[in-house]
Order: structure tokens, then sequence, then C-alpha cells
């Protein structure tokens, strides 16, 4: 579960991060 929670977030940020880069 722990294991979960912690991919979860860090997959979302990775993707933002890529769209701002875009966007920018």
């Amino acid at each position: 579960m722990s294991q979960v929670f912690l991919i979860y977030p860090y997959r979302f940020w990775f993707f933002n991060s890529t769209f701002l880069l875009i966007f920018a």
C-alpha cells in the first residue's frame, strides 16, 4: 500500500513536469 501511494504521486509529478516544459 505504501509503495503504491508513493509511486502514484511520483508519476503524476513527472507527467506534470513534462507538460509544463512543453507548454513553457
